[in-house]
């Protein structure tokens, strides 16, 4: 008979437990008979972006997802937690040997799901985002680099291999690089940084989809990002009627504007600073991890 599963989000204490390790985004941790696990995660490397694939795994092969994924250099996994059953889709950007498409797999209890193939076509589809309603609702985001950056979305009810058209989550007015989505209980929400003017600043972004859309301009910065690629590392986190968004202002800072759920106007930016220390193995993602950790237990 298979022992039973148990999903693990991720926690202050894998961060800190597998940091020289695995960046660790999905556990599968299985009963003390069992004795398997995998770590999915954002692995080494020394800033780069995206963060290559790595996994750590103990007896059972069957509970790797995409083994080779450093190997094929694709984008690093993200993940959210079905609410009915508790176990994890992951999805990610997949190099199908000419550009990134995203794929999706889902983790049924005793094995990872043949991938699904959200995009098809000739151009880089990175860093997509996953949430998941009460109803098994899965909505995921990506962007898409050109002329116009843009990000957008697709839907798939619970279990179903059918997804909707493609949507536009930023406006034809404004571009939309980096999402990351939240699910409320007034509907979804993204956040992501849009550039209006060349050489201007980068504003965050919130786009609210209730009875209707919101583009909220939170605010802007002229940062380059930590890795000098403009990649601010905007997320968006809600919990109940609250809804904030973090994202990298300067080096070592990382600022946060809240929503007031009654008028729907956002907070002037907070600074979280975080530090770490290279020389005793730790790095610039965990701190800055840690610093939204401290940031939630705040609000």
């Amino acid at each position: 008979m298979r022992s039973s599963l148990r999903i693990l989000p991720l926690l202050l204490l894998m961060l800190v437990a597998f940091a020289s390790i695995v960046r660790a985004e999905v556990s599968v941790e299985a009963d003390p008979d069992y004795g398997g696990f995998i770590l999915l995660g954002r692995g080494g490397g020394d800033g780069g972006s995206p963060w290559p694939w790595r996994a750590e795994s103990q007896r059972d092969p069957a509970l790797t997802l995409n083994s080779e994924g450093d190997l094929n250099s694709d984008g690093s996994p993200a993940f959210a937690i079905d609410p009915r059953t508790g176990y994890p889709s992951v999805v990610w950007a997949w190099f199908d040997g000419s550009d990134y498409e995203v794929v999706l797999s889902r983790w049924d209890g005793a094995a990872w799901s043949d991938w699904q193939r959200l995009t098809d076509n000739a151009e880089d589809d990175l860093d997509p985002s996953v949430s998941i309603d009460d109803t098994g609702t899965t909505t995921v985001s990506w962007w898409r680099p050109g002329e116009s950056p843009a990000v957008w979305f697709v839907e798939g009810e619970a279990l179903e291999e059918e997804w909707s058209p493609e949507s536009l989550v930023n406006t034809e007015f404004n571009s939309g690089r980096y999402p990351s989505s939240a699910l409320t209980e007034d509907g979804l929400a993204w956040g992501y940084q849009s550039d209006l003017f060349d050489d201007g600043p980068t504003f965050i972004v919130v786009a609210r989809r209730g009875s209707f859309w919101i583009q909220d301009f939170v605010a802007s910065t002229f940062y380059a990002g930590p890795n000098g690629d403009g990649d601010l590392d905007v997320q968006v986190h809600s919990r109940g009627r609250r809804l904030w968004v973090d994202w990298v202002d300067s080096a070592g800072v990382l600022a946060y504007s809240v929503m007031d759920p009654d008028s729907g106007e956002w907070s002037y930016p907070h600074c979280e600073p975080y530090a770490w220390d290279e020389l005793t193995g730790e790095t610039e993602f965990i701190a800055r991890e840690l610093a939204r950790v401290r940031i939630r237990l705040a609000l």
